[in-house]
């Protein structure tokens, strides 16, 4: 007789446990998002173009190069209205550039500024919940990145990634959080915690793999066939001796 057993998909596995709440608010307090007078798409390209700027079709929003042409931002239509969608990363000096020349070629007020305080009200999360458990599988993943990392009195791991400081703590058996400090881009941070996440999680079934193939030794149970799979699942079949 054959059992197959299937590992869950490291893949499948949320990179940062976040939960959707937290996420879009993470997502709102990276952009600042300037509402403006067009309703319909075909005027907002129209006015684009007359000025001089490109207005990429990218999915549902559109694209839209500034005046340096290397930054560029998006255009999302949203209660109604057309805002742009700039980047709390990017130089706001830059941003304000771009819709004072707007307004300036097409001689008419385009954007509704008074709102942006609102929007930058917002307050930005630095601490974040991982799917990190296992301390010594997390240095061990860090240093695999080339992290070195110091081990504090309290338990708290800290290391510098990017010039920002982080800071992973944990409370009892609970997943680690991660505390970030001082980031330049908090949009490549979490990228790159991400590449962490994935990494530590290669080592985590590679843990789990082992144990399992010691205990399907000590059972006297033979593999009969192992695959892995596209989403790097792996099927284990046994061949259990009556």
């Amino acid at each position: 007789m054959s059992v197959s057993l299937t590992m869950i998909p490291i893949v499948l596995a949320l990179r940062i446990v976040m939960g959707k709440n937290q996420f879009e608010k993470w997502v709102e307090s990276m952009e600042r998002a300037i509402p403006t007078v067009f309703v319909n798409e075909s005027d907002l390209v129209d006015a684009l173009i007359q000025a001089g700027y490109d207005a990429e079709k990218y999915g549902g929003l559109i694209k839209t190069h500034h005046l340096n042409k290397k930054d560029y931002f998006f255009w999302e239509f949203r209660q109604g209205k057309w805002h742009a969608i700039f980047s709390k990363q990017n130089s706001q000096d830059i941003a304000a550039q771009f819709m004072d020349d707007l307004e300036r070629k097409l001689k008419q007020k385009i954007f509704h500024r008074e709102r942006e305080s609102a929007v930058e009200q917002i307050e930005e999360p630095r601490v974040f919940p991982t799917n990190f458990r296992d301390r010594s599988l997390l240095v061990r993943t860090l240093q695999d990145f080339g992290v070195n990392t110091v081990q504090m009195n309290n338990g708290d791991i800290v290391c510098t990634i990017q010039n920002a400081q982080l800071t992973f703590r944990q409370e009892g058996d609970a997943p680690f959080h991660v505390e970030i400090a001082n980031a330049p881009r908090l949009q490549e941070i979490y990228y790159y915690l991400s590449d962490l996440d994935d990494e530590y999680k290669k080592y985590v079934q590679s843990q789990v793999y082992e144990k399992l193939k010691k205990k399907i030794k000590e059972k006297a149970f033979t593999i009969e066939n192992e695959e892995v799979l596209e989403d790097n699942s792996i099927v284990i079949t046994l061949n259990i001796q009556q």
